[in-house]
């Protein structure tokens, strides 16, 4: 036996996204995507830069009908809110808009009697919100999205956290997190590449904090919210401001009665603290048939799942199917097809893996073990059975193909 050799790549690699999953719609999958499994991805345009890209948002879908009415526009903020939207970006971008005619902006801080009154005037609810004031005679049949028609203007006031909430007078989605670690798990889950990869997704975060989790407050921690498993992440009641995070969280987390939101659903390998183990650190048994040298590798699978799955190896070991111990494998699972590989239990701890190991393998005393290898595309392997070796055929076919094409090529 042998210990696989440790990930080659920085963990920060396995779980940096993909530029195209990147934007201010944050989770959806996120907090599904990063902590339930990190591998649907592709869905979400990265804006160019971070910069700005909160005041992009806003007018995604800004399209201003030709013959627009000339606008006043105004900007009701809270200069206190560090955190909110760029107010100055929003004014530029608005501006820029084809055939809308922005003959004057300003800036109103909310406090003053100018922001009192167009509060109330627009029935504000969050800050920073935008007024396009009509100035010219043609008047708006209806507005133009994401702006509302009140009183006659365009008003928008539905800002992305964080933002100013006028009636409970206070900043909302300014976050502040908890992380419950083990230490002394060196194979735990990576904490610190998923609240970066939280961050580029448009979280505020305003406070990060480190909690081993059997000092004095880890302790705490732990009673006071049942937890089972570590790491974890505890958000203050702020997160649930991300429509993206408090849509998933029923799924993933628990929201506690102080208005803590708890992550329950923790990627492997985590430390699981009612046994005292650490989980999802696999064991991975190759089955192989050395009198089959046209057989495909099975590195090729224990690869696969570690690049889509960010699987962890711990033992590693090889077995021929004409030793002792690989007749007794082949015997106890039911194995007619080989090479393939058998995986310890702890690979049910990755997200997907049970609902689709059905498709491809079993599930027998805990070990995944792969046995229809026929679903895996272009792979050649041995039916033990009748001693065929299949999926050669094809292989064959492409290189015959190849050479013809060569032939053709050097007879022109």
């Amino acid at each position: 036996m042998k210990k696989s050799k440790k990930h080659t790549k920085n963990k920060e690699e396995y779980y940096k996204l993909d530029k195209k999953t990147m934007g201010y719609a944050l989770l959806g999958l996120i907090v599904v995507l990063i902590i339930a499994g990190l591998f649907y991805y592709d869905v979400i345009e990265l804006p160019e830069s971070k910069e700005g890209k909160k005041e992009k948002k806003i007018l995604d879908n800004f399209t201003v009908p030709v013959g627009a009415p000339e606008v006043e526009l105004y900007v009701i903020e809270n200069s206190d809110c560090r955190e909110c939207i760029n107010a100055s970006q929003v004014i530029e971008i608005i501006k820029g808009a084809p055939t809308l005619d922005v003959t004057s902006d300003k800036i109103i801080e909310y406090d003053s009697d100018e922001g009192k009154d167009l509060i109330e005037e627009y029935e504000l609810k969050r800050l920073p919100a935008f007024v396009l004031k009509i100035t010219s005679e043609e008047k708006l049949e209806e507005a133009v999205p994401p702006f509302e028609k009140r009183n006659g203007d365009m008003v928008y006031d539905m800002t992305p956290p964080p933002y100013y909430d006028v009636k409970e007078g206070e900043i909302k989605g300014v976050i502040s997190v908890i992380k419950l670690v083990n230490p002394g798990c060196e194979d735990c889950f990576d904490l610190d590449a998923l609240m970066k990869n939280l961050k580029m997704f448009g979280l505020a975060i305003s406070e990060e904090k480190t909690v081993e989790y059997d000092s004095e407050e880890g302790e705490d921690l732990v009673e006071k919210y049942e937890i089972t498993k570590v790491p974890t992440l505890i958000f203050s009641s702020d997160a649930a401001e991300y429509d993206q995070i408090s849509g998933a969280w029923a799924d993933i987390g628990s929201t506690e009665d102080d208005g803590r939101m708890v992550l329950r659903t923790v990627n492997p390998p985590y430390y699981d603290l009612e046994t005292s183990s650490v989980k999802g650190v696999v064991s991975i048994t190759h089955l192989t048939d050395e009198s089959c040298d046209k057989c495909f590798d099975t590195s090729m699978i224990k690869d696969m799942f570690e690049n889509q799955l960010m699987m962890q190896y711990g033992i590693e070991k090889t077995v021929d199917v004409s030793s002792e111990e690989g007749k007794d494998i082949l015997e106890k699972y039911g194995i007619t097809k080989v090479p393939t590989v058998v995986l310890s239990s702890d690979a049910g701890e990755y997200p997907g893996v049970a609902n689709v190991w059905d498709q491809i393998g079993v599930v027998m005393d805990g070990e995944h073990v792969i046995t229809k290898l026929e679903t895996i595309p272009g792979v050649v392997y041995k039916n033990l059975e009748t001693g065929e070796i299949i999926g050669l055929e094809e292989e064959n076919s492409g290189e015959d193909s190849e050479e013809e094409t060569s032939d053709g090529n050097e007879t022109a």
